[in-house]
């Protein structure tokens, strides 16, 4: 777990996110010394398993940048499902065994406008809608912010990557391609042999 960034305050503030302890931040940690992109990281200590240095985290926004009304959305769901499963074990029969899943909270959901999506577009992260800066704030530390953003756009979202761009760099050229190939895939596209262009959606 790890904080979120208090409403008014800059993700470079001198001032602490949190007096309270997380599992990723350590209580009253500056935010300009949180989110702090590692130069490497190396294990410390072989025994114990501990790894150096430590980067303290803590959420920018905490549902994705989304605005008042999808925010009002977010906390409803949340509010009905954690306590829905928290009180699983009351069940009959009972499981308590779901009841971890009361830990568990939706922070915010990214789509595009219908009828948009079109082949070739690498900076598909300006047609998100709702949560427009939407990271996972542990895996993806280092892209939480628009001053994150590698193409230089006011938002920061998983469409930087999941676009429908294409590739001219050798040996993995492809064309533009439709959003629901992974990069997994992407990968596995051979080096040679010609690939055919997705179709656009018909626009209505």
């Amino acid at each position: 777990m790890r904080p979120n960034l208090p409403p008014g305050m800059a993700y470079n503030s001198t001032d602490p996110v949190s007096n309270q302890s997380f599992t990723f931040y350590a209580a009253n940690t500056p935010a300009n010394a949180c989110n702090v992109r590692a130069a490497g990281l190396k294990v410390s200590d072989p025994i114990k398993q501990t790894v150096a240095p430590v980067t303290n985290v803590f959420r920018q926004f905490a549902t994705g940048g989304a605005d008042a009304a999808r925010t009002y959305d977010i906390v409803q769901i949340n509010s009905g499902a954690q306590g829905g499963m928290a009180h699983m074990n009351t069940s009959n029969p009972p499981e308590p065994k779901e009841t971890v899943w009361a830990n568990y909270k939706l922070i915010g959901t990214l789509w595009l406008e219908a009828c948009t999506l079109q082949p070739g577009v690498s900076q598909l992260e300006k047609q998100g809608i709702a949560s427009v800066n939407l990271a996972n704030a542990t895996l993806e530390t280092y892209f939480q912010g628009p001053q994150n953003n590698f193409n230089h756009n006011r938002m920061a979202n998983c469409f930087m990557c999941h676009n429908t761009g294409g590739s001219t760099s050798a040996p993995k050229k492809y064309p533009g391609k439709n959003i629901n190939l992974s990069h997994a895939l992407l990968d596995s596209i051979p080096a040679t042999g010609p690939i055919p262009t997705p179709t656009p959606c018909p626009k209505k």
